[in-house]
């Protein structure tokens, strides 16, 4: 009966267990806000279309000139967008573009951004780096730092 019931608890305890290969929220796009931790909200599979995160990756011209674009939406109508330019190698750090930048109710920061992405993986379709910019509002009076950004995802490509 002991070996029944050890039997049992082990059943239990592996059926328990979840083998998910999707990311978690915070894997597939995360970053600090001024050091508030800003997270992709997940994709809206109600409304045909709605991607929350949204990760294009293609070739932009006659070389291996890729484009990496990158647009996340938050909870409370935010969202960080991110560009780079001739993203190709792996571990090495690209300025990220001017527009890139960080919105939500308190202002959009989306001028003269600067910082850096890195690659850290891509295969299969899929994305992985990490990034940080500080990028100012339309007039240069305020600025909003962007730190610890990651992201893992599948990407579109053209």
């Amino acid at each position: 009966m002991k070996k029944i019931a050890v039997l049992f608890v082990l059943i239990l305890a592996f059926c328990g267990c979840e083998n998910s290969s999707e990311p978690s929220l915070e894997e597939r796009f995360s970053c600090k806000v001024d050091g508030k931790l800003f997270v992709a909200k997940p994709d809206d599979n109600s409304v045909l279309g709605k991607r929350n995160l949204s990760i294009y990756y293609y070739n932009a011209g006659s070389n291996p000139s890729y484009f990496l674009s990158i647009v996340a939406t938050g909870y409370d109508t935010t969202f960080v967008n991110l560009g780079c330019d001739s993203a190709t190698t792996i571990n090495k750090a690209y300025p990220i573009s001017k527009t890139s930048g960080f919105s939500s109710p308190r202002g959009d920061f989306s001028s003269n951004a600067q910082g850096t992405m890195t690659l850290t993986n891509i295969s299969g379709g899929s994305i992985a780096g990490t990034f940080q910019f500080t990028a100012k509002n339309r007039d240069g009076s305020k600025t909003v730092t962007v730190t610890d950004g990651k992201f893992n995802s599948t990407y579109i490509s053209r």
